[in-house]
């Protein structure tokens, strides 16, 4: 056989004001956007999609990678797993003869709370019934980001992957090359996949300087272009899987001024607009000459010097400036870039490859288009939003106040759950992290050390709140 990268991108399967109540036509579309990006490959994340659409697998020829619904924490009350065992063997049973399945999985983000409830046990018994059910398939799973690379979950199934957000829930974009060589050194011999990976990108906020937590179409596709040439010139990453091609409700957020939605698709809910990432990946995937330039929905400039940016799988786009040409530039990563200075008004930009064109208008302004930001009244909002009790107003210098830690007292390196084991941990925890208790998340959330969580969202959480809470566990001995 010819060796073969996987190009893929996760797929839920839910629509604007339809949820999962879609028609065959609504299936067309979506196979028909997913060719059009050039990806070779689809996870059907996180539960069994419409047969249908494994039908339309078959006839394009992706590959897929179908899964299960045992996600983020197993059954507090199926000890067995006997409810997931019975869902793995119907999606074998179901869709064994659908050619476009390689790939079973039995998991995602299992141990996001910590293993808990005979996790490891029943993760086994799913490994070995697929296996058992179809000998002739590899079994996956998707691991969340924390499970460390050396432990027994990274080596059960045939083949896995992992699930990273650097750049968006922690650290920066460029900590994926040393999380991949951390990875290498403890498992140089079991390739992986990225099964998740992307941020979020709402097509109505734009950035001149776009940077992380601000939402922007223009972080998004920065994003994706960094992230994606790591994984690239990774050699034993055999696949990718974007987080996600498609926007989807999720009905606990509130972020970006957006509520109900995780908006880290390359597409819109509605399936109307395609986000400037999504012609990024056209780019590296696809071989039929493209050309796509960017920011186009970023009208309103406040700033007369600014960088102009065009995807294309060609080598060389030229850049004009209202019919004036400004440069040709030779690329061989798909982006080309120039700077431009724009005139009061409106100004007409225009890029030319071969013999392809496309341009946009951008409207030089005097002041901001406010619009374009996320409202002061949502910012700090999210998943990861920790809104404490007490008074936190003096917020501390990270560099000048580090944390220390007594191993003998609880600290912020513990999870929520092994503080409130403890009578006095408890009666802090509640205090301390009231509107976090209430969360629908808290159940998972709780799994992580409380450092783990402020990684997530430092924006939520004030430097000086973490080491104080800290200061505060320090005085609780174990």
């Amino acid at each position: 056989g010819i060796k073969t990268r996987l190009n893929g991108v996760s797929r839920h399967q839910d629509r604007e004001k339809l949820g999962n109540a879609l028609t065959k036509a609504h299936h067309e579309e979506d196979i028909s956007l997913i060719k059009e990006i050039g990806a070779n490959s689809i996870r059907l994340a996180n539960y069994q999609q419409a047969d249908y659409f494994y039908d339309l697998c078959d006839k394009e020829g992706f590959v897929v990678w179908a899964e299960i619904p045992y996600i983020s924490m197993s059954s507090k009350i199926d000890f067995e797993g006997t409810n997931a065992l019975n869902q793995m063997e119907e999606l074998v049973i179901q869709n064994y003869n659908h050619a476009s399945i390689i790939m079973w999985g039995i998991s995602n983000e299992i141990t996001i709370a910590g293993k808990k409830n005979n996790v490891d046990e029943i993760l086994v018994k799913l490994n070995a019934l697929t296996k058992k059910l179809d000998p002739y398939r590899v079994t996956t799973m998707a691991q969340v980001s924390m499970l460390p690379v050396d432990d027994f979950q990274a080596t059960l199934s045939d083949v896995h992957g992992y699930n990273h957000y650097f750049g968006w829930y922690s650290g920066k974009v460029e900590d994926f090359k040393g999380w991949l060589a951390h990875y290498r050194e403890n498992q140089p011999n079991r390739p992986l996949s990225l099964s998740e990976y992307g941020v979020e990108g709402i097509h109505t906020l734009h950035s001149e300087t776009p940077k992380v937590k601000d939402y922007s179409e223009e972080y998004h596709a920065l994003w994706h272009e960094k992230a994606y040439e790591i994984l690239e010139n990774t050699p034993f990453v055999w696949g990718t899987y974007v987080w996600n091609m498609f926007a989807f409700a999720a009905d606990f957020r509130d972020e970006g001024g957006s509520k109900g939605m995780n908006n880290k698709g390359l597409v819109t809910f509605d399936r109307n607009i395609k986000k400037d990432a999504f012609y990024y990946y056209q780019a590296r995937w696809t071989e039929k000459p493209m050309l796509h330039l960017t920011q186009k929905r970023f009208i309103d400039r406040a700033q007369a010097e600014i960088i102009v940016k065009a995807y294309s799988n060609l080598n060389k786009v030229s850049f004009y400036l209202n019919d004036v040409f400004v440069e040709e530039v030779i690329s061989s990563n798909s982006v080309f870039t120039t700077k431009i200075t724009l005139k009061e008004g409106l100004n007409k930009v225009t890029v030319k490859a071969e013999d392809l064109i496309d341009e946009a208008v951008f409207n030089k302004v005097k002041e901001k288009n406010l619009s374009y930001e996320v409202p002061e009244k949502d910012k700090n909002k999210g998943v990861m939003n920790f809104d404490m009790a007490g008074n936190w107003f003096d917020d501390l210098s990270e560099e000048e106040n580090p944390i220390t830690v007594d191993p003998n007292y609880y600290s912020v390196k513990d999870s929520l759950h092994i503080i409130m084991a403890d009578e006095k941990g408890k009666a802090f925890v509640e205090k301390t992290f009231q509107d976090l208790i209430k969360h629908p998340f808290f159940e998972m959330l709780a799994g992580m050390s409380i450092e783990q969580m402020r990684n997530m969202s430092k924006d939520g959480f004030p430097y000086g709140a973490f080491f104080k809470i800290n200061e505060a566990l320090q005085k609780i001995k174990k």
